[in-house]
């Protein structure tokens, strides 16, 4: 028998960016894709995890997961994800 998984912790060294989308564009975006996060004036490589649609009042949400690679970020800093 396996217990719940209760919650995760994150890991310091990844960040998440969120981008809104239609969802006539998400319905096109595929997690596990790789994309280009642009932040702090570099771009860094990224994985979409999700694509989240419901319970979202302005469109969809698309998560994305990126190495923050030392750079020194901030929850909440704009990022710019380069979307397929």
């Amino acid at each position: 028998l396996k217990p719940p998984v209760l919650f995760v912790v994150a890991s310091a060294d990844q960040m998440l960016a969120v981008a809104r989308v239609s969802p006539e564009k998400a319905a096109a975006i595929v997690p596990g894709r790789a994309v280009k996060v642009e932040v702090a004036g570099r771009t860094v490589d990224g994985r979409i995890q999700a694509v989240r649609c419901e319970g979202e009042k302005d469109g969809c949400a698309v998560e994305t997961v990126f190495a923050s690679n030392g750079l020194a970020l901030r929850p909440g800093q704009s990022a710019r994800v380069d979307l397929p």
